[in-house]
């Protein structure tokens, strides 16, 4: 079995507005006319406009795309819509960009909301009607004028990163001979050298502030455009072996004495917030395991997928006694005594081989059935190594 995110949460906007032909056509859900809804700001194809009739109403809603776990990161609140929109790679999607300034036909959002041919699950709004075509029509036209973050922004954007190869937070086979970063104004070569590029590893415990990181060599080229550095790697004894497991960190600096500019010198906008400056941050990590042996990985993309299920840990009455949602796995099993094997603690901190949770999904302890119950032995051995080593190196939290 391969850990994927619950998948109906990259499909959860169930609050987007169905406006259907006829009397209902140009209001919303609660009967108002689409220009009165949020900040009474009259639909037009600006960031301000589609914020408060698009995105706050519709996607912004409790459950769906807002607060610190929204799904896939993509929170579309006030403040929040620009950065994880324009020019960000979609998750569904890697070689598409949520929003390609320029280009709607080609932005994924465009093509998720229309319902196109090739999206990866459902049109949004889900199981609802589809989209007012004057929202859409604005979205376009908005997006066709480069996607400013305001009306007196076109054309004055700062460079962004709009695609990178591998994606953030890829897991690879082993360290690629090169590095490839799409930006989305020619840049100036001339700024993009050793004071702002830097490629590091984190020394093996996916760390890149604890001092035993190492900076790897890295050769910069510039396409004809201007728009695509190529980072060879070549130079690096790590790059295509496989037996090498380590996390890495490319920086852009957009901060500092030393920026990486375009070719109107203006500063990159690292952090996508429409604003210049800030640092642009790729991570990736080599490993058998998308897993990484630390709490928050082992939290989001095993206990949770694979434990807090209807019926089983999760909800008021979960089986044992065990939460696994999100919030409650540490405090459930880390030195916690198993209710059907009492001799053992269901996560015994620096002893991998006593902890009951391990000796389940493993299928090696009588008293408890093989976890888990719905998937018996689908846990790949890569991914359990990781859970052992994260409690062999003392279940930190």
């Amino acid at each position: 079995m391969q850990l994927n995110k619950i998948s109906i949460l990259t499909l959860c906007c169930a609050g987007l507005m169905a406006c259907d032909a006829g009397n209902g056509e140009g209001l919303n859900d609660n009967g108002r006319p689409l220009s009165e809804v949020g900040a009474s700001i009259a639909l037009s194809p600006t960031l301000d406009s589609l914020q408060a009739n698009l995105f706050t109403p519709n996607c912004a809603v409790s459950g769906c795309h807002s607060g610190s776990s929204a799904p896939l990161g993509l929170s579309l609140e006030a403040g929040n819509t620009f950065a994880n929109l324009v020019s960000r790679a979609s998750v569904q999607q890697p070689g598409k960009l949520r929003i390609q300034p320029g280009d709607a036909i080609n932005s994924y959002l465009v093509q998720k909301v229309e319902g196109a041919s090739g999206i990866t699950g459902n049109r949004m709004p889900r199981d609802r009607a589809r989209l007012d075509q004057a929202l859409i029509d604005n979205l376009k036209l908005w997006i066709n004028n480069g996607a400013p973050v305001s009306s007196s922004a076109t054309g004055s954007l700062p460079p962004v990163v709009s695609q990178s190869t591998p994606a953030s937070d890829a897991r690879l086979s082993a360290l690629p001979a090169s590095i490839s970063i799409v930006f989305s104004r020619a840049m100036d070569i001339s700024t993009l050298e050793d004071l702002t590029l830097n490629l590091l590893s984190a020394g093996g415990d996916a760390g890149f502030s604890d001092g035993n990181e190492s900076a790897l060599i890295i050769q910069p080229t510039l396409s004809a455009d201007g728009l695509t550095l190529t980072l060879d790697l070549s130079a690096n004894a790590s790059v295509g072996n496989p037996a090498i497991e380590d996390s890495y960190q490319l920086t852009i600096k957009g901060e500092g004495a030393a920026v990486a500019r375009d070719l109107n010198s203006q500063v990159l906008d690292g952090d996508g917030n429409g604003q210049a400056g800030g640092d642009f941050v790729l991570t990736f990590r080599v490993a058998a395991s998308a897993l990484l042996p630390v709490f928050s990985s082992l939290e989001a993309d095993f206990f949770v997928p694979n434990c807090a299920k209807s019926g089983c840990h999760s909800g008021g009455s979960p089986q044992a006694g065990m939460n696994l949602e999100q919030g409650n796995v540490y405090n459930s099993i880390v030195a916690v005594q198993s209710v059907f094997a009492p001799t053992l603690q269901r996560i015994n901190p620096g002893n991998a081989d006593d902890s009951a949770i391990v000796q389940a999904i493993e299928g090696t302890i009588l008293a408890i059935p093989q976890m888990p119950f719905d998937n018996q032995g689908g846990i790949p051995q890569a991914d359990i190594n990781v859970l052992r080593q994260w409690v062999d190196n003392g279940a930190i939290p």
